[in-house]
């Protein structure tokens, strides 16, 4: 589930250019972060200047930072529980979120992995053409799905639990290539 991780206020209105070494020199802003907890994104859509009747939202947040108006700060802050303590208008100064876009939290449910596991098995079985029985094809499928998503992370960020299954297909068909190549011999 995509989530709001941090609030905070520009300290300066001037962008500052920083040397992380070989050639690379991102711009920073000085930013007072303000103590909150974690806010789901998706029951504040409609209610945000920000994201309100915009398919593609997420666009904004690419960079990890974005400013956004003083009502989706006011929102933001209230959902993330966060004691903004004044009025950002009258204050002039400029809001800041930044945005943790992650595929149900640290871990998909043991029961979600399970079944993902036993539908990837069995397709990754079947399409590699090997006999295995049931405990062997879902064992298969899990740890296919454990190396899919490593590899496929990117894809599973941008376009939800579509891509951690063919994700968990092809890592269980890695790991059939595997087991064939060099442990079957």
């Amino acid at each position: 589930m995509q989530t709001f991780t941090a609030i905070g206020f520009a300290r300066d209105h001037l962008p500052y250019q920083i040397d992380m070494g070989q050639g690379f020199t991102p711009y920073r802003r000085e930013v007072a972060w303000v103590p909150a907890t974690a806010a789901f994104i998706r029951p504040l859509l409609d209610r945000l200047d920000l994201t309100r009747g915009v398919r593609n939202w997420r666009y904004g947040f690419r960079f990890g930072l974005l400013a956004i108006t003083p009502d989706d700060f006011a929102t933001i802050g209230r959902a993330m529980r966060a004691d903004l303590g004044l009025d950002v208008e009258s204050a002039g100064i400029t809001p800041y979120v930044c945005i943790n876009i992650d595929l149900g939290g640290a871990m998909p449910s043991l029961i979600l992995i399970a079944i993902m596991g036993a539908a990837a098995g069995f397709l990754a079985t079947r399409v590699m053409r090997v006999q295995t029985d049931v405990p062997t094809t879902v064992v298969i499928g899990i740890v296919g799905a454990v190396v899919g998503a490593s590899i496929l992370r990117f894809l599973v960020l941008v376009t939800g639990l579509a891509a951690y299954f063919v994700g968990s297909v092809l890592g269980a068909m890695v790991l059939i290539w595997a087991w064939r190549t060099y442990v079957s011999k």
